[in-house]
């Protein structure tokens, strides 16, 4: 046994007062919240830690995890099942560097309470709700998957093997086969929420035509606006989970939209958001009230983080001065795309069949040759091409 495990052990077992005896904590306002007397001994316990996978039945931690050997995780296997079977799970140690496939979760650890009953091991335990409702729509009906899971992988009350623990996981996310992104259970308005993100990420995929060309698509907008103000898009973990991984398949409830994380989708899935959120039906009520900047900072993250690894570098283009300042008002609409030229000409970025202004044009028809310039600057994207010539 491992000597910071069982001292921290016998500090565990120790006999300890929710206050300090003589009412001393009344002359120590500096103490730390959460510390303790043990025997003469000042110790910090698990008092505002997160309670993970155990409160509920009462199950202790030296139960449920066995030590972990150095480079060694664990991984959740969750056992097939269908419809409310109980949650069946087994833990399993592997070193990383020869670790069988697996997949890893980003979600939101949301609600503590009250616990959801599974089995690990054997052992009837509480997990988080969210976790539940996640295992539940990932579980097969027949064979196991392979997962991790920091709230169920992490004995999150041992301090040294969180400590450890999470400052691996950027090779966690790293070595998964995808990272599963958790949004939450479904509503009323996921379905067409998540079948509007899918023209950004996949439009070969979508049979019919982006939403937003219509005048009556306020559920889409609504179904999408939904979708990008879900909790996972406003944590700081969750950025490092999705810029980490090789892909992301997004998840909500059943409902999946998925993305490789190489350059060249990278950089179209980019394009396709910048370019719908500047167009003249996108500033058109509904679709106004969507922001999309949520989306674009997980995908701008993203290239940087390939960039690094690849030394290949993706250049800032017209479009993307003209996003960041989608927001600017003009008269005209083409007054938001002849505004650009004297910056095109500064940073080199190249306006060629775009200089010659012409107010008789409608701003459909003046996006639609600015979409033509963009593909010019763009020829390895691969852009529907509706997209190019004037069908938004």
């Amino acid at each position: 046994m491992e000597k910071p495990n069982y001292f921290w052990r016998i500090l565990q077992k120790s006999w300890g007062f929710a206050r300090l005896p003589f009412r001393l904590d009344r002359w120590l306002p500096f103490l730390p919240r959460g510390w303790r007397i043990s025997f003469g001994i000042w110790v910090r316990l698990s008092v505002d830690q997160r309670d993970c996978v155990h409160a509920q039945v009462g199950v202790k931690t030296t139960e449920l995890y066995a030590p972990l050997s150095k480079g060694d995780i664990r991984i959740l296997r969750l056992e097939p099942g269908t419809g409310s079977d109980p949650l069946v799970i087994g833990l399993e140690h592997h070193n990383l560097s020869n670790a069988p496939p697996y997949e890893a979760l980003s979600y939101c650890w949301g609600s503590e309470r009250p616990k959801r009953r599974c089995f690990i091991d054997g052992l009837e335990v509480g997990i988080l709700p969210n976790v539940e409702d996640a295992l539940r729509n990932l579980r097969l009906p027949d064979c196991p998957r392979r997962l991790w899971i920091d709230s169920v992988c992490i004995n999150q009350s041992y301090f040294l093997e969180r400590n450890d623990q999470v400052a691996r996981m950027d090779d966690i996310y790293r070595c998964a086969q995808q990272v599963l992104v958790w949004l939450g259970s479904p509503d009323e308005q996921s379905t067409v929420g998540m079948e509007a993100l899918r023209f950004f990420v996949d439009p070969a995929s979508v049979p019919t035509d982006a939403p937003w060309y219509f005048s009556s698509s306020r559920d889409a907008a609504l179904g999408l606006r939904s979708i990008l103000q879900r909790a996972w898009w406003k944590r700081f973990w969750t950025v490092q989970e999705a810029v980490l991984a090789r892909q992301v398949l997004l998840m909500c409830g059943k409902h999946t939209v998925r993305w490789r994380t190489n350059i060249s989708t990278l950089r179209r899935i980019k394009f396709m958001t910048k370019f719908a959120a500047t167009s003249p039906q996108w500033e058109l009520a509904p679709f106004h009230e969507v922001d999309l900047q949520p989306l674009v900072e997980i995908i701008e993250a993203q290239i940087r983080e390939r960039e690094e690894e690849t030394g290949v570098r993706v250049e800032k283009d017209i479009l993307d001065v003209r996003y960041e300042f989608r927001n600017r008002q003009c008269t005209f609409f083409s007054d938001k795309l002849y505004a650009l030229l004297g910056l095109a000409e500064s940073r080199r970025m190249g306006l060629k069949g775009l200089e010659l202004v012409d107010y008789t044009q409608k701003a459909e028809e003046a996006h639609a040759k600015f979409a033509a310039v963009l593909h010019g600057l763009n020829p390895g994207l691969d852009i529907p091409k509706e997209w190019v010539h004037g069908h938004l």
